[in-house]
Parts: structure tokens; sequence; C-alpha cells
């Protein structure tokens, strides 16, 4: 199965969260989040029966809009360090097999959209959809104001700042990622590589 991982960035006053989703791919179907087959274990997906705007508890809150260009930095942030390690040029793991590009997609924005709206650092208990069934999230804030440069600048640092992991990482814990219940302080990595 090929894996795909999409990102948006946003804006909320001078608080920023990037969040991550790695999805795989299944069939494409109409957004209905509140369907009980979308989550497990009957967790509330971001989606259903959403607030569209922002909630009463966020400060001035603005979203900092996803170009191209911004959308391309982002993706090529990421297959760069997916192909680093793929490669076996990283010294630290095997190289990958299967390690797909990854390309942007709107609905997983817009979900992670409706995530940072709600003006908390956590992670939503179930995005998945029906063209990507699993989903990992990687979060991240800075506290800053100005230009949007300062903005990209920003994105550069926490996509490295999650990539870091890999100093806890070993390849045995990659081996293992999904297949035991232990958490492993790397789970950040694994959304980038997975």
């Amino acid at each position: 199965m090929e894996f795909v991982s999409h990102c948006i960035w946003l804006q909320l006053a001078t608080f920023f969260i990037f969040v991550t989703h790695l999805k795989q791919i299944g069939a494409y179907g109409t957004p209905n989040y509140c369907a009980k087959d979308l989550c497990s274990s009957g967790k509330k997906h971001i989606g259903c029966n959403a607030h569209r705007g922002f909630a009463s508890t966020c400060i001035e809150p603005k979203i900092i809009p996803m170009s191209t260009k911004r959308k391309n930095l982002i993706l090529m942030m990421h297959n760069r360090l997916r192909n680093l390690v793929a490669s076996g040029n990283f010294s630290k793991f095997e190289p990958a097999s299967n390690m797909s590009l990854m390309i942007w997609d709107n609905e997983l924005a817009y979900l992670a959209e409706l995530n940072v709206k709600q003006c908390q650092m956590e992670h939503d208990a179930c995005r998945s959809t029906a063209q990507f069934k699993y989903a990992g999230q990687n979060l991240a804030f800075s506290w800053t104001s100005g230009s949007l440069k300062k903005h990209n600048e920003n994105i550069r640092h926490n996509i490295m700042k999650w990539f870091m992991e890999h100093k806890d990482a070993k390849m045995d814990h990659i081996r293992k990622f999904g297949r035991t219940k232990k958490p492993y302080v790397f789970s950040i990595l694994t959304v980038i590589l997975k």
C-alpha cells in the first residue's frame, strides 16, 4: 500500500500550529465524518458536526494562506528528509523498500484547519477520511509576529525539529512502529518517514 502525507500551516494570532497528516490510500467517498466505521473504538472525528469557525477561546485568530509556494516548501522538506533515509545515505537506518513521494491533499488540510481552529495544542482523536483511512499527526507551535518570510522560517524549523527525533530512534523501533502498544518518544519521526 502507498502512503501519503499532508500538511497545513495556520496562524492563530501569534500562535502557530503545524499539523501533518499521514494516511493510507483507500477508496474515495463522500465526506461523512460522523460515519461510525470511519473512526475506531467510538472515537469522535474532528469533522463530525464540526463548528467551522474559531473557538471562543481563540484570541484574534488568523489563518496563514497556504500558497502553492508554501505547500511546496512543506512537501519538499518532507520528501528530501524521507529520501535521505530511504536511499540508505543516513547511516542510522536501513534503506527503505517502499517510501512514496508525499503529495498535498485539500481534504486533509481542511481537517487540520478544524483542529487548529480549536486553539488547543492537542491531537484530535480521529482524522480519517474515506480516501485515507489511517492518520498520524504532528503538531508544533512557534510564537511570532511579522512577515510571511518569518512564517516559512518557522515551518522549516518545526519540520527539522520533528526530524531530529532520529537521535533517539533505532531501526528496531522503526520496524515495530504500529505493531506494539509501547509508546516511543519518536512517534513524530515515524509520521514523517512511514
